[in-house]
């Protein structure tokens, strides 16, 4: 790798007097100027008539140059030495044949050392068309009616600059601003321009875009993440200040709070998850191709939808910037645990044709819904034995994206078609000793203790995106569709002792998840007037998830363990299958009128006033199987157990009948069948209004109203009489900014807002997964929240930013995941109460960055630290008398510090060069399991990760890139410090004393390494 870099760098400098030029409709003057720049050449040239380029587009040695101009061009030119004259007399081009309305702008921002100014505001005088300064200082202003007219480029502690600028019909007129420092205190300072959501992608530009709000908002857009190499949007998530990943939960922690307290939300539209156990969908999903930018808001205003007390999470789709995009990506690598692995997985997925690529077998399983059909038939096609792949396990990935962006009629109106369809395959492999120490339960009995496992996990990934966007001047149509599909298949071997007896032996579990997402969005804004704008949204989700064949099995070992023989089980429930399907249709709708209050200061005095309805209908059937063995019993070797000459539909029948060898039922209550219905229909308003020119203030207040009804039909609900939840709550939002100086920034909100329980977290069921036992529990009652923030930010210069925040939340009746160690299940609970207190520090830091004629070096900082800690009232709010916990009570998840660094160096010559960026984060032990029955709390150790992202452009349409992750491997271990259980005499026996941690369970995740390629058309 370091040879491969070296040559790059070196590749780079033996490119003497280069020139990259990609530039349309440019007046010949400014296109010499911009020549001049990247090479020795000097030109003459004094123009009679004014003559535009309509497309130049050149790359290349300066001694070709020339003959380039000469040949595609037609400039007639006379060079002496580096000296070039150009005929200004002679018409070099005809003038255009269609007469333009609408001309553009170009130009460059410099300090008063000529060095390029990053983030700069550019805009037009008396227009809302403006734009920011890009890393070389550069910007351009699209669709400018032709005329004179007064642009302006504005920064924090510089003076103001204007310059007078005539735009041609269909041509560009090129500027260039040297701005000069102001030492005098912030003045009343009218800014125009807006930040065009086209720029979004970009890293000063967000940052400029914080610096202007008033609310609190923490983003990352689509150019920081192909930067740190950060291939979705749960990646970009995680590397926030206070935001983490914990392992085995989907989606992230913000500041200690789980799934069900957080929202994600598409383009403003809330989005349900794929996976019917969680409340929002799996971040992994959103691949950098497709984000514009990601918002993270953690103290919530009242225009945000409702049921969400962590944070609201936004994901806006990509928007056309270029007229013509074609990429193609693919990748290839290994992971270190996994690579040297013969794949166990269990059968059920389709192996030939398009289904090698992740999806299920059709029509391979059935669920019965008249009991005399049992004996009728047997209907799964599956065994019971795991699969060996035979190969090794190799991940892999395709990206590819389309985009095209025309102009229509006469005002240059933009369409802008975009679509993006991804594939990723990955393997993992986990082997890990288990010390258990509770029994296995009454849902679990069957699960071994003290036991030596191996997991092996194939994920499937799948992802179709399509954008249509119109936009005028004054109104913007857009059109998202969006499909994600997953495929998720687990094999699970477990060797140890069983709970019930004195026995050993071996537990398969097998399991394939198939989740779909379909989302259709329709989007609408209108600018009527200059002081009144109207938004409108509306969003149609639906999801199909099953999980069509889940499997388990038990074997007794025939013999000492050591000699690895097995026999089967007669006990009742050591061969299940489940069945089990869901489907949600969801509605969504937001609406807002925004009135703008006068020209007073900043012109962002505003009121704003909005309804939002979301409805959300669920259906979940499952359906359990135990099969009962009639056959004598036999064993078998580790690779040759087979089950299917037993379990199959031709030895299938009732005890005593022909060629029977098994017969099965459906559990009873083995069916769990329910409907739900959620609705929260939200009508809001907020007040903005600056008070002065460092002072603003937001208000506002939501008036909600929530209904949620869950029905069912199996024998659980028997047993419950089902009650809806009707509330509405009323949730108040402050927020206020003010500017201490031109450079530092203080920010206070707070928010009151709610948590609804997660569909499956209140129905009456218990899902039965590979190590995961849950029970729905039909009294769970909302969380209410009220979040307190202070920020303050130090903008040093463009592009860079300190900030440190101080935050409080209190939350009533909080939900939490409680374990019962007696059932072995764990189930959501209400406590009474608890709070969350900390600290965030966020540095973004450019070290150095050299700009010498062509050739750009940049070296940059990221750094953020968090200090999360909280505490909880373990009151059991169902049973006042009792306490969930018996540990420490402290949040599962709360990671009281986190440290995550970035540093990136990048050396380019026009669209040629390397970039590496490595990336570094640590988190100290945190709770993954509140203790409970007398346990304590079960931990996760603190372990740092390193990551090397490297990638090097071989030209403008062809790059290679390098992501080795978790290069230091450290050990994944979970513990737990004594309780009941172990005992003493336990720990004298491993010769422990009462100090030293329980080791529950441990292993690696191996190094994740990919080699990859990209196409640019």
């Amino acid at each position: 790798m370091l040879n491969f870099l070296t040559y790059a760098e070196n590749k780079i400098e033996d490119d003497k007097k280069y020139v990259y030029l990609k530039v349309e409709k440019i007046a010949l003057i400014n296109l010499v100027k911009s020549i001049e720049k990247q090479c020795d050449l000097q030109f003459v040239y004094s123009p009679v008539n004014e003559v535009v380029i309509n497309k130049f587009n050149y790359e290349g040695d300066q001694e070709e140059l020339l003959t380039y101009m000469e040949k595609e061009h037609r400039v007639n030119f006379k060079r002496i030495g580096d000296k070039v004259i150009i005929n200004g007399e002679i018409p070099v081009l005809p003038k255009p044949q269609v007469k333009q309305t609408f001309g553009r702008i170009e130009g460059t921002v410099v300090d008063e050392t000529g060095e390029p100014m990053i983030g700069v505001l550019v805009f037009i005088k008396g227009s809302k068309k403006g734009g920011i300064t890009d890393i070389m200082g550069g910007f351009e202003l699209l669709n400018v009616p032709t005329g004179e007219h007064e642009v302006i480029a504005q920064f924090v502690s510089y003076k103001q600059a204007i310059q007078k600028v005539v735009v041609s019909e269909g041509s560009t007129a090129m500027i260039q601003f040297q701005m000069k420092p102001d030492s005098k205190e912030l003045k009343e300072v009218v800014v125009r321009g807006t930040i065009e959501k086209e720029d979004r992608d970009r890293e000063e530009v967000l940052i400029a875009e914080r610096r202007n709000s008033v609310l609190q908002i923490t983003s990352i857009g689509a150019q920081e993440m192909s930067r740190k190499g950060l291939s979705n949007a749960e990646a970009a998530v995680s590397s926030m200040a206070g935001i983490a990943k914990q392992r085995g939960q989907k989606n992230v922690m913000v500041r200690g709070l789980g799934d069900r307290y957080n929202q994600v939300t598409f383009n403003g539209l809330p989005i349900p998850s794929e996976d019917p156990l969680y409340k929002n969908v799996d971040l992994a999903f959103f691949s950098s191709e497709f984000v514009q930018a990601i918002d993270v808001k953690k103290i919530l205003s009242s225009d945000l939808y409702g049921d969400v007390a962590g944070a609201s999470i936004d994901i806006s789709s990509k928007v056309m910037k270029e007229d013509f995009e074609f990429t193609l990506s693919t990748s290839a690598g290994v992971n270190t645990e996994a690579m040297n692995q013969n794949f166990l997985l269990p059968e059920g997925i389709r192996e030939k044709g398009i289904g090698q690529f992740g999806f299920v077998k059709p029509k391979e399983w059935v669920m019965y819904t008249d009991e005399t059909r049992y004996h009728e038939y047997y209907p799964f096609q599956n065994n019971f034995e795991s699969v060996r792949q035979n190969e090794t396990p190799i991940n892999k990935d395709f990206t590819m994206t389309i985009g095209k962006r025309f102009l229509i009629g006469k005002q240059k109106n933009t369409l802008s078609l975009y679509g993006v369809a991804t594939y990723d395959n990955s393997f993992s492999y986990r082997n890990y000793h288990k010390e258990e120490t509770r029994s296995g339960g009454v849902y679990n009995v069957l699960a071994p203790v003290n036991s030596d496992n191996e997991k092996y996990t194939q994920n499937f990934a799948h992802l179709l995106m399509g954008n249509a966007t119109y936009q005028t001047e004054k109104a913007r149509l857009a059109y998202n569709y969006m499909m994600v599909h997953s495929l998720e298949q687990y094999q699970h071997e477990g060797e140890g002792s069983f709970a019930w007896d004195a026995s050993s032996g071996l537990r398969r579990q097998a399991q394939i998840a198939d989740n779909t997402l379909q989302v259709h969005q329709f989007l609408a804004d209108y600018k009527m007037t200059p002081w009144l704008k109207v938004s409108a949204g509306v969003g149609l989700n639906s999801i199909f998830a099953q999980q069509p064949d889940r499997r388990s099995s038990v074997y007794y070992h025939a013999g000492t363990p050591e000699e690895q023989l097995y026999m089967i089980s007669w006990m009742s429930g050591a061969y299940t299958r489940d069945t089990q399907i869901q489907t949600t249709d969801e509605l969504n709708i937001n609406t807002a009128i925004e009135i703008r209050l006068g020209e007073r200061f900043d012109n962002i005095s505003s009121l704003k006033i909005g309804y939002q309805m979301r409805s959300v209908k669920d259906y979940f059937l499952e359906e359990s199987y135990n099969h009962i063995i009639h056959r004598s019993r036999e064993s078998w070797a580790y690779d040759d157990i087979d089950m299917s000459s037993i379990i199959n539909p031709d030895t299938y029948g009732l005890t005593g009948q022909g060629n029977t060898q098994f017969s099965f039922v459906r559990w009873d209550p083995g069916t769990s069948e329910f409907d739900a219905e959620k609705s929260i229909k939200r009508v809001f308003g907020m007040l903005t209004w600056q008070w002065s020119p460092r002072f603003t203030t937001v208000a506002g207040l939501g008036v909600d109203n929530i209904y949620s009804f869950i029905e069912g039909e199996s024998a659980y609900f028997l047993l419950y009489e089902p009650k809806p939840m009707e509330e509405q709550l009323l949730t108040p939002s402050f927020n206020m900014k003010y500017n201490i100086n031109d450079r530092n920034t203080l920010r206070f909100g707070y928010s009151k807002n709610y948590t609804l329980p997660v569909t499956t977290e209140s129905a009456l069921y218990v899902y039965k997964g590979i190590d995961v036992y849950r029970s729905g529990n039909p009294d769970l009652e909302l969380t209410k929240s009220h979040n307190v923030d202070l920020t303050w930010d130090l903008y040093p210069k463009a592009g860079e930013l300190i900030s440190l925040t101080a935050f409080y939340k209190h939350l009533d009746k909080p939900i939490l995941s409680w374990l019962d160690i007696f059932q072995n299940t764990t189930s959501a609970q209400n406590a009474a109460s608890a709070e969350i207190f900390g600290l965030e520090l966020d540095i973004r830091k450019q070290l150095f960055s050299v700009v010498k004629g062509s050739k750009e070096q940049q070296l940059s900082l990221g750094y953020n630290m968090s200090y999360i800690r909280s505490r909880i009232d373990p009151t059991n709010t169902a049973n006042p008398e009792s306490d969930l916990f018996s540990g420490d009570p402290v949040l599962e998840g709360a990671t009281p510090w986190m440290i995550k660094s970035d540093l990136t160096y990048s050396s380019f010559r026009g669209e040629k060069g390397i970039q590496i960026t490595a990336l570094f984060d640590w988190f100290s032990e945190r709770v993954v399991q509140a203790g409970s029955g007398g346990n304590e709390n079960t931990r996760e150790k603190g372990i740092p990760r390193l990551d090397l992202i490297a990638s090097y452009n071989i030209t403008k349409n062809l790059a290679v890139k390098l992501k080795a992750r978790n290069l230091i491997d450290a050990k994944y271990k979970l513990v737990r410090d004594v309780g009941y259980y172990p005992t003493e005499e336990d720990y004298k026996n491993r010769q422990m004393t009462m100090s030293e941690d329980y080791v529950v369970e441990e292993f690696r995740l191996g190094r994740d390494i990919r080699l990859g390629i990209d196409f640019r058309f």
